[in-house]
């Protein structure tokens, strides 16, 4: 039980920065689609939404010069992403952090007594109080949710199953007539339902074509055969799976109302998209009667108000009408507008699909090990392998003052100082025997060793106007806690 509170644990601070890091693609598709709205195909539009859903799907993203992310500083510097996956794929092998189920707490203190060990369970109700109940909060919903949709799906199944096929002969012909026209081999069962509004398809291996009780009676042969271009088109598109991929990221982020607007914009964009694709099949005298059709199960659906399906072909009464006004002004995009959106959707592939180029723990640090742990407030934080044996480096040893404090090495400059505040490190000294004057700290050539933070920091000599200075690195919170690249200290030895 411990287990799966500690990876349901993980999965949360994972959701949660997920939905920061989504709020900024879903603007930006919305923006786009908004300005170029008559310009490009809805199918690309709907690809488009498409990539929302991706992007809150997967933890991690290939890395690129082109994405987004480069340059948003802040959404960089407060990334843990990549932490909660590496502790999510990877056993510790730290000799002080025993399993995945403890936590690393040390005492700090002059004696470094040894780490203590508790139980996950015990992290959670030791968090600070509003992720604890914020995580309990989310737990509920999503275990209410889940079981909620399971049962509602098995009662479907269940219902559906029983069901005596549609053996007419002349509805039969039509849809063996749109399957061979389509191109579509797989074999479809088509069923009347009496608790559904609207001619729907459900299922993936062995799909279902779901008409609504009586209404093949009330409408023309040119209708049924409207209705099953529609939903064979959606079969061809895989449109089911996306559905049920929304479905899935809407139990997750139950609490995000900027995600479930962002699906109900995807399935908008799906009908519009299967209509798309159903018109350029066709001529244009049919095309006038695909839009009566889709008129004719409006008013049909608004007498017969029962269960929504997610693949349904009517939607409200603004939805239709937007609809309706599509397929009469539809027409045919250019090749050289297809190509443009093409590239254009690519182009935003590339930036939204991405992750920044810069990663703290591929760049920095590369032979020196380190892990992530929860600590006792709940918080994912970094440790590093600290059990490093001592080599002797005679350039070292000696006393150094702080002189300034900046973010990379290329940035000091002996005749101006960078940094205006007081320098919180004042001087550091090395002895011959591996100590520094800093009673939590040892060291080891080209290495300062925390014990008491976990920590090992590199630091660099160099020889300035015959002046020797050493660029030190400063692992203060925000790198262990928030994931930023260490800044640096600049000490200068006292000759």
């Amino acid at each position: 039980m411990d287990k799966i509170i500690f990876y349901t644990f993980l999965v949360f601070k994972l959701i949660i920065e997920l939905s920061i890091f989504s709020i900024i693609p879903i603007i930006l598709i919305s923006i786009i689609n908004k300005l170029f709205n008559k310009k490009i195909s809805v199918n690309f539009q709907y690809i488009l939404y498409i990539f929302i859903l991706v992007r809150l799907i997967l933890p991690i993203m290939p890395k690129s010069s082109l994405s987004l992310y480069n340059k948003l500083e802040i959404l960089n510097k407060s990334n843990h992403k990549n932490n909660i996956v590496y502790m999510m794929k990877n056993e510790y092998n730290f000799k002080s952090y025993d399993s995945s189920l403890n936590y690393y707490k040390e005492i700090k203190n002059e004696n470094f007594k040894q780490p203590k060990y508790i139980s996950f369970l015990h992290i959670i109700s030791n968090s600070h109080s509003y992720i604890k109940y914020l995580f309990i909060l989310w737990y509920i919903g999503l275990s209410t949710l889940i079981v909620c949709n399971t049962i509602k799906y098995i009662k479907f199944c269940k219902k559906i199953k029983c069901i005596k096929q549609i053996d007419n002969p002349e509805v039969v012909t039509i849809l063996l007539e749109c399957k061979e026209f389509l191109k579509i081999k797989s074999k479809f069962k088509l069923i009347e339902l009496d608790f559904i509004n609207s001619p729907a398809i459900f299922g993936f291996k062995n799909p279902v074509i779901l008409i609504p009780k009586g209404l093949l009676t009330e409408i023309k042969k040119e209708d049924i055969k409207n209705i099953f271009l529609h939903e064979l088109c959606h079969y061809k598109r895989k449109d089911i799976y996306i559905l049920y991929l929304a479905k899935i990221i809407c139990i997750l982020y139950w609490f995000n109302p900027l995600i479930w607007y962002t699906v109900d914009k995807l399935k908008k964009t799906l009908e519009l998209s299967c209509d798309e694709m159903v018109l350029s099949y066709i001529n244009t005298e049919e095309k006038l009667s695909y839009g009566h059709t889709i008129i004719n199960l409006l008013a049909y659906s608004k007498n017969n108000s029962k269960i929504y399906m997610p693949l349904n072909m009517v939607g409200n009464k603004k939805e239709i009408t937007k609809r309706v006004l599509f397929i009469r002004n539809f027409k045919k995009k250019s090749l050289c507008i297809t190509i443009l959106s093409l590239i254009s959707v690519l182009l935003i592939g590339g930036i939204m699909l991405t992750e920044c180029n810069k990663t703290v723990s591929a760049a920095i640090d590369k032979d020196i090990s380190s892990n992530y742990i929860i600590d006792e407030k709940g918080r994912i934080r970094k440790i590093e392998n600290t059990n490093i044996s001592f080599t002797k480096d005679d350039k070292v040893i000696g006393k150094w003052i702080s002189v300034d404090f900046v973010k990379n090495v290329k940035e000091f400059n002996p005749n101006k100082r960078n940094c205006k505040d007081d320098l919180y490190l004042k001087n550091l000294e090395f002895f011959q025997n591996g100590k520094t004057n800093i009673k939590i700290w040892n060291w080891s050539k080209d290495l300062i060793i925390d014990f008491c933070d976990k920590t090992v920091s590199k630091y660099y000599i160099k020889n300035i106007n015959n002046d020797e200075y050493m660029f030190l690195q400063w692992k203060s919170g925000d790198y262990i806690l928030r994931n930023r690249t260490p800044e640096y200290y600049v000490l200068k030895k006292v000759k």
